[in-house]
């Protein structure tokens, strides 16, 4: 039996997407929580060596999770839409 006489070839290929679409998700669900952890991470290395770059790394962190939550976000609305 051809897997071509049980799945129509639209059929297939929407299934191929859906699956692309929900590994992105994950993968960018992952990066989000990678970006909280990193900013985290630097929180601590601030408290622990002193430079004049602390506030700087603080904000550079910010703005890091900041754009992988609107990547996400945005990327969420492209799949509901």
């Amino acid at each position: 039996m051809e897997l071509n006489s049980l799945f129509s070839e639209s059929m297939m290929v929407q299934t191929g997407i859906t699956i692309i679409k929900g590994f992105m998700l994950i993968i960018s669900l992952i990066y989000l929580t990678y970006a909280v952890v990193f900013s985290r991470r630097i929180k601590i290395m601030n408290q622990n060596l002193k430079t004049g770059y602390e506030k700087s790394f603080n904000r550079l962190s910010k703005f890091h999770i900041f754009l992988s939550l609107v990547s996400t976000i945005l990327f969420i609305l492209s799949i509901i839409y």
